[in-house]
Parts: C-alpha cells; structure tokens; sequence
C-alpha cells in the first residue's frame, strides 16, 4: 500500500456549499475511496496555510490516488492541491537492507 498527505485547496463555491450544507465531506470522501480500494486514514482541515484540508490516503498505487485526485478537479471542488508520499518505518528498514546490499555495486561518476 502506498501512503500520501494530500493537501487540498477548495474552490470558494465548493467552500460556500460546505458551510451552507453543513454537509461532513469526510464521509463523502471515505465512501469515494472505499470505491477505489483505497482508505482515508485522516482529515484535518488548516487555517493559515494555502491549503484548506489535509488528508492521509493508503492506496494499493499510484494510479487510485491520481484517479481521486482527478475525479476531485474535474468534479469542480479543488483549486488545487499538493501531495507528499509518506513511508513507514517498515518501509525505512526494507530500504536500509537493500541500501546495505547493494551499496557496493553503485560507482560515483568519476
């Protein structure tokens, strides 16, 4: 599974039904990615920063998050968004050992 901390910028429409609704869009969001194999481990929404919401996705690749993501621009809810992919300790450890293993095949230009 693959992990991102997508950081989301509502266009001033989607902002205006959000309030106006009261409608909880975490929901909505679980409910989309549940479709897509993939879960939203967390929500939080940002003030302050460029960016309204910030959400934690597990997908089983790439392909599903851009998929989402997709779905949200042309939907008409997002201006824009940022992501970073995250790893787990798991993932650290796997790669030390690869690192560890192969180091010695890897020559610098010279």
């Amino acid at each position: 599974m693959n992990l991102y901390c997508l950081n989301i910028r509502y266009t001033r429409d989607a902002i205006s039904k959000i309030m106006n609704s009261g409608e909880d869009r975490e929901v909505a969001m679980k409910k989309f990615a549940d479709g897509m194999n993939s879960k939203i481990l967390g929500g939080y929404g940002m003030q302050g920063q460029d960016h309204h919401m910030m959400i934690i996705v597990e997908t089983p690749s790439i392909s599903e998050f851009i998929a989402m993501i997709v779905s949200a621009l042309l939907g008409g809810a997002i201006e824009s968004y940022k992501y970073i992919p995250l790893y787990t300790t798991t993932d650290l450890l796997k790669a030390s050992e690869l690192y560890k293993n192969n180091k010695d095949s890897y020559s610098p230009p010279s």
